[in-house]
């Protein structure tokens, strides 16, 4: 660690890293949906706390996992009020340097550790190494970690845009990295923390799956091996329950069975503000069936009789013989067996936003440039059009899409990071070529959900190892001197060629996040086009193309990397 700390080259990528993002800040272009609502959820938990979070919070759409860190923001923001004051309204930011400072500060934290993360490992063992062959690992180390540091759609997505992905991939990261490490508790904890963070990580489920079994199959499926398993997967389930446990939501069940086209099936979500015997209630997300629910006023008239006017024109509705109480912030119920109300908790919201997470907006696409945003699919409704939250009328291309992105987004990216994690044990690798397939083909997909794909790939590259002196793989390396460079796990030798998969696929998602970031700022109906989508999605498609040809080089075939590797050994040693 010390020799680490005193290396020039660390802190080269550090504060190259820090610097492109506090450049990137004086950019006063944030996204005004996502910065406005990340702002005002911080201020929810700072004034109601976390139990009253889910209930108040307009538009909450984010697992308890990066609560916390909004959570901080705000006590930061509390504190340094004065210099970091914002403003904002409907459709516009205007924000200060030191605000989106404080507010971006944990996703920039993040992309410096994981340059410097990239560099550490692309230099592992390098104290073993020949001199000249030092030299050349410090400067390809040097390399990989500022194409991180130095990566533009990581700059823009973190220090302009405003997101969190970067938070995200990096415990995605190290996850996997401990997976390689056969460190297995560690990686649990931190995939399961991740899935508190960011609900599509589950994507990465199949690589952990297969770590299990292989855990299991070398030690010839004891018993002990299952009870260590079944230890692990307790203290991962004892970690979830303590993470979203302050989430928990003290609620009253009301009788509304003649407003029940008030609630989902799960229940309402409200918050309320009383002015005398108006009770204004404005419904979030989790609000649904047949109106998009803003404002709900509430009144309780002379006779103890609550009553619901619902927008839109849509009427009155009259619950009977409702007694008049006051309602606290909190969770109603939609109970139609009882004709009282009656206090308890529930963890319930935090459940119901991990589905409506993975669910909503039901979309071919959402901007983000895909197969199906080539196809001209961007935003086109998948269940047959109404409200972006309301339910939908059945719609057989919707139910095509569908059945498409489970088989080949879902399934296909599961069987292929599967194959590739088996014929390369590089998971990593398998990581990229599953999250690449499930940003590609799967519907529903958000503009940032392909974003880990960009530093899986350089880890992938990074974690590659050179073949050791003497006999590996069954080859005979003549000399010191005739050594050459190869993945032990069938990768490195595409590791060139790697490269430009990255260079490409970070082009491509630099263009989707400044177009989308553009044309969001812009406002409708540009933050909705087709044509920009059908274009830039071109930009993704071909790297992604030219990697799944070199993962059928390296996977399948005589062609693969290690047979080419021996090929070119082989004639060396002839030679000499």
């Amino acid at each position: 660690m010390k020799a680490l700390l005193l290396n020039k080259n660390f802190w080269i990528i550090i504060f190259a890293g820090l610097a492109a993002r506090l450049v990137a800040l004086g950019i006063d272009a944030v996204h005004p949906t996502d910065y406005t609502l990340f702002w005002s959820w911080a201020r929810v938990m700072d004034e109601h706390g976390f139990s009253a979070y889910y209930p108040v919070a307009s538009h909450s759409d984010y697992m308890p996992g990066y609560l916390y860190i909004l959570r901080l923001k705000a006590f930061i923001e509390g504190v340094f009020w004065d210099i970091i004051p914002v403003t904002h309204a409907y459709g516009n930011v205007v924000t200060t340097y030191m605000h989106r400072f404080v507010f971006m500060l944990p996703s920039i934290l993040a992309d410096v550790a994981t340059g410097a993360l990239i560099y550490v490992w692309a230099r592992n063992g390098i104290k073993t190494e020949p001199l000249h062959e030092r030299i050349k690992l410090e400067n390809r180390a040097l390399m990989l970690g500022l194409l991180y540091a130095l990566n533009p759609a990581s700059i823009i997505i973190s220090a302009v845009w405003g997101q969190v992905e970067a938070v995200y991939v990096l415990i995605v990261l190290l996850s996997l990295y401990m997976l390689t490490k056969k460190r297995f508790l560690p990686a649990f904890m931190l995939y399961t923390f991740g899935i508190l963070v960011k609900p599509q990580s589950i994507v990465f489920g199949p690589l952990f799956l297969y770590f299990l079994f292989e855990y299991l199959r070398e030690r010839q499926f004891s018993v002990k091996s299952f009870l260590v398993v079944a230890r692990n997967g307790a203290v991962c389930v004892a970690m979830l329950v303590i993470i979203i446990l302050p989430f928990g939501t003290f609620y009253r069940d009301v009788d509304i069975a003649d407003v029940v086209q008030l609630a989902s099936p799960q229940g309402h979500y409200v918050r309320f503000e009383e002015s005398g015997n108006v009770l204004r209630i404005a419904g979030n997300r989790q609000g649904r069936n047949n109106f998009n629910p803003t404002d709900i006023v509430w009144t309780i008239d002379a006779n103890g009789y609550l009553t619901a006017r619902i927008p839109h024109g849509t009427g009155v509705a009259v619950v009977s013989e409702m007694p008049a109480f006051i309602l606290q912030e909190g969770y109603i119920e939609d109970n139609t067996t009882q004709s009282s109300y009656s206090d308890g908790w529930t963890l319930m919201p935090v459940f119901n936003q991990f589905f409506d997470t993975i669910g909503q907006r039901p979309f071919a696409t959402v901007n983000a440039y895909n197969f199906w945003a080539a196809l001209g699919l961007n935003w086109y409704p998948i269940d047959g059009g109404g409200d972006w939250y309301g339910e939908r009328l059945f719609s057989p291309p919707g139910m095509l899409i569908r059945v498409i992105g489970y088989a080949v987004g879902v399934g296909g990216a599961a069987l292929a990071g599967l194959w590739v994690l088996i014929k390369t044990k590089n998971y990593f690798f398998a990581g990229a070529v599953t999250n690449a397939m499930f940003f590609m083909f799967s519907e529903r997909i958000h503009d940032r959900y392909g974003f880990a794909v960009m530093l899986l790939l350089l880890a992938a590259i990074a974690v590659s190892k050179r073949v050791g002196t003497g006999e590996d793989a069954g080859i005979k390396v003549a000399s010191a001197r005739k050594e050459r460079w190869k993945n032990k796990q069938a990768f490195y030798a595409f590791g060139w060629r790697m490269l430009l998969v990255y260079g490409g696929v970070t082009l491509a998602f630099f263009l989707n996040y400044y177009i989308v970031l553009r044309n969001t700022i812009a406002g409708p109906p540009y933050m909705w086009s087709v044509s920009d989508a059908m274009f830039y999605s071109w930009f993704f498609i071909v790297p992604f193309g030219y990697l799944v040809y070199l993962t059928v080089k390296i996977t399948f075939g005589k062609n693969n990397a290690i047979t080419e590797n021996k090929a070119k050994v082989k004639t060396e040693n002839e030679e000499s």
